[in-house]
Order: C-alpha cells, then sequence, then structure tokens
C-alpha cells in the first residue's frame, strides 16, 4: 500500500477526484486540495481569480497576444552535436 500520492504532471494532477478519493483511502495527497485543484484546473474559473487578484491577464478573445517580428528572432545555427 502507498504512504502518499504525488500526481506529477498530466490528466491526474488535474483531476480533483484523486486528492478527495486519495483522502477517503487514508493515503497522503502531496498537492492542492479538490476545491483548489478544480478551481485552477478550469480555465475560465483560474483566469477569473487570477483577475480577482488583479493578476494581468490576456483577453478572452486572445488579441492581447503579439507574436514578435520573425526578423527579430535570433537564429541557431549548426548541427546537433556542436559541429
Amino acid at each position: 500500500t502507498a504512504d502518499a500520492i504525488w500526481p506529477g504532471w498530466g490528466h491526474a494532477s488535474e483531476n480533483p477526484a484523486l486528492p478527495r478519493a486519495a483522502k477517503e483511502a487514508g493515503i497522503t495527497f502531496i498537492g492542492p486540495d479538490e476545491h483548489a485543484m478544480f478551481m485552477l484546473g478550469d480555465k475560465i474559473a483560474s483566469t477569473i481569480i487570477a483577475q480577482t487578484a488583479l493578476v494581468p491577464c490576456v483577453a478572452w478573445s486572445g488579441s492581447g497576444i503579439v507574436l514578435p517580428d520573425p526578423g527579430d528572432a535570433p537564429l541557431a545555427n549548426g548541427s546537433a552535436d556542436g559541429r
């Protein structure tokens, strides 16, 4: 049996049912509780939380995203082995 669970990254780390199930099974969940995971795992809810805390956010339309001019980007030169 396990004493603790750390979900890592990916689907398990975004599922609020996991910390709930761990608690019910008497296993320590290393991560946020189910309420925080639910709120921060939902893109709309997490953006509303961020905006409420006055964190700058990109507009819902994505219109605030500006890509740099490709001519200004640095260029990588050389092969993978460094020659």
